[in-house]
């Protein structure tokens, strides 16, 4: 089946059709996301809303466990409208697939926002080390 970028049928994934709706709100943001050099706050809502951030997470563990062609539709149809924000979502959605052993899993919907690892440590300041934020960090939550 041949599908056209940024489009969706009306039986297809609600996390594609609300992928495909944010992407005027990206568009429109795209001089803030480069200036600020971070998805704002009420975009990364509205992902995390929709389900973009746990696509690939199992519905065992409250996610929609999407298929990996729906995947990167809703990375593709992002990306169409800001790439970094496309590079967020592919970040966050591989990360929900191998939740950290830490999380306790339960029957309870898990909404955890996932991002990549922190980057290596930029200086050690006498006992403290300084981390350098990475992609998705400042998204990344534990509700």
């Amino acid at each position: 089946m041949i599908h056209k970028a940024g489009e969706a049928g009306h039986k297809e994934s609600p996390v594609l059709h609300a992928a495909i709706g944010l992407t005027e709100q990206i568009r429109a943001a795209s001089n803030e996301i480069e200036a600020g050099r971070r998805i704002p706050q009420s975009i990364a809502a509205a992902m995390k809303q929709a389900g973009i951030f746990g696509m690939a997470m199992p519905r065992v563990w409250g996610g929609p466990e999407l298929d990996p062609l729906t995947q990167i539709r809703v990375i593709e149809a992002l990306a169409m409208a800001d790439g970094s924000v496309g590079w967020c979502a592919m970040i966050a959605a591989t990360g929900a697939m191998s939740p950290p052993s830490s999380i306790r899993i339960s029957p309870a919907p898990c909404t955890l926002t996932l991002s990549s690892p922190l980057a290596p440590p930029r200086r050690r300041l006498g006992r403290r080390t300084e981390w350098r934020v990475a992609t998705g960090s400042m998204a990344a939550s534990r509700s």
